[in-house]
């Protein structure tokens, strides 16, 4: 009797097996046929003053290089501070009322809520300031008076804007918006959205080196995304990037990708709107992942703001968003520090 219960398990286990052997090499059929009928489609250009890529896995072509030109012109033609068409630029020159779009609609709502989250580290009624230092437009950068500084940062605190029915209220003329901060994180995801539409599930869009990643590319790999760090990476024949990500956005600011000299010192493009002075806070870039790109957008613009203490506490709230910084240490080194959920994606790789 025992030796039958040996031999019945026995045989059990080699039916378990084979089952098994069968169900792995079914899989991997399936995923060798997958990969044999799909492709790599590519599209690129140049727009919003900087250049895009969108790459997916499909098999066939279903996007067309129209339909994306198209999409950037209905974007500026709602969201671009420059463009004297552009419903954002109506706004700003209006005195009190003015029409509004969806596009636009979604971005200010998100840039109101994200003045209130981060206790308006970011900002999106910040033009005025830009101005006054000769960011926000074309007039040669100056070192303002600090009465100045102050008279603009109440203007900007004291002004509200209120929204209704695609209409837009400005409690006073004197209220301009910049959403910069934002608007391409906005573009990127509904660029990857628009995607969706269309059936496609793998698929990477960048506008700006801003991304949106979601599924696999042609060997069922998760796209691998780029990673700024703001340090001498060629002298180190070394490249940071990110792998295993699954629709989120990636992102990134630095107080080193724009400038100006204002007497014999250079200031970031980057204001601190509680102060009204440029950030000064030994920040060199700031890389976030979050669930939307816009998000991951408003967010890097506000740790630049917060510093390295009050960032990493504001995202052990948010267990779905990871931060990464490059920093000046007191002895005057490029260093980095990452919270946990960033980390799991980060790789150095040596290059080739």
């Amino acid at each position: 009797m025992p030796t039958f219960s040996v031999i019945n398990r026995f045989a059990l286990k080699s039916r378990y097996t084979i089952v098994l052997i069968i169900f792995l090499l079914l899989n991997l059929s399936f995923r060798l046929n997958y990969n044999a009928s799909h492709k790599i489609y590519s599209l690129s250009g140049t727009a919003q003053g900087t250049s895009y890529s969108i790459k997916y896995k499909y098999p066939k072509e279903v996007v067309k290089q129209q339909e994306i030109d198209s999409i950037f012109t209905v974007f500026d033609l709602s969201l671009s501070r420059y463009n004297k068409a552009s419903l954002l630029y109506k706004l700003n020159k209006a005195r009190s009322k003015a029409s509004i779009d969806s596009h636009l609609l979604s971005v200010l709502q998100y840039a109101q809520e994200m003045a209130l989250k981060t206790n308006c580290c970011f900002e999106y009624k910040i033009l005025p300031l830009l101005e006054l230092w000769g960011f926000g437009n074309k007039r040669r950068a100056i070192y303002p008076d600090s009465n100045q500084v102050k008279k603009t940062l109440y203007s900007i605190r004291s002004n509200n804007l209120k929204i209704s029915n695609l209409k837009s209220f400005k409690s006073s003329k004197t209220l301009a918006i910049d959403l910069d901060g934002i608007a391409q994180g906005y573009c990127v995801d509904e660029l990857s959205k628009f995607l969706g539409s269309k059936g496609v599930r793998d698929f990477i869009v960048e506008i700006g080196g801003e991304v949106f990643v979601s599924g696999t590319d042609l060997e069922n790999n998760s796209w691998k995304v780029g990673l700024g760090d703001g340090q001498d990476v060629e002298e180190k024949n070394k490249q940071m990037v990110l792998r295993g990500m699954n629709q989120v956005g990636v992102t990134t600011s630095g107080s080193l990708q724009k400038f100006k000299k204002i007497g014999g010192q250079y200031f970031s493009h980057i204001f601190d709107p509680r102060t009204g002075y440029p950030v000064q806070n030994g920040i060199v870039s700031v890389s976030v992942i979050a669930p939307s790109t816009m998000q991951a957008d408003a967010l890097d613009n506000a740790f630049m703001v917060m510093g390295i203490k009050d960032s990493f506490e504001w995202c052990s709230n948010y267990s779905n968003v990871g931060i990464y910084m490059t920093y000046v240490n007191a002895k005057g080194e490029i260093v980095d520090t990452a919270n946990g959920y960033f980390k799991q994606f980060l790789q150095i790789k040596n290059r080739n």
